[in-house]
């Protein structure tokens, strides 16, 4: 049997955490401009990987 040397669950919810607290004492219009801006920067990672892959 393998070990695994992660939980990704564990993983997980600690990534939600931090994003738990980093919107908390956020407005709705910094929470939309967070997300708006999170979207945009994963577009742009996504378009990145798939010019190096082809």
């Amino acid at each position: 049997m393998k070990n695994k040397t992660y939980n990704c669950v564990e993983m997980k919810h600690r990534a939600a955490q931090r994003i738990h607290n980093n919107l908390k004492n956020m407005s709705t219009e910094e929470k939309l401009s967070y997300w708006n801006n999170r979207y945009t920067a994963m577009i742009k990672r996504v378009k990145e990987l798939q010019q190096h892959s082809s």
